[in-house]
């Protein structure tokens, strides 16, 4: 049947954290509040688990770019021309 001999071959793996974990979202502050709701709302965590890049809102790529910062101990560089 083949299934013996299936192969996967895994080029990445990312390890995010639950947004829910991060000080950003639940520090209890207002803001963190505002930010955690609207991360909800707008359902951007669907857009960080997909292995292709989908239509994302303005709002959800400017708290997922907040994220990244958070995340990566800052801004990355964009190693653009």
């Amino acid at each position: 049947n083949g299934a013996a001999f299936a192969v996967i071959l895994v080029d990445s793996i990312a390890l995010m954290p639950r947004h829910s974990s991060m000080e950003m979202f639940n520090a209890g502050d207002p803001a963190s509040n505002i930010r955690k709701q609207t991360y909800e709302r707008y359902r951007c965590y669907e857009g960080t688990k997909s292995v292709i890049r989908p239509q994302m809102s303005d709002t959800c790529a400017k708290l997922i770019s907040s994220m990244s910062a958070v995340i990566n101990n800052g801004a990355l560089s964009c190693n653009c021309d």
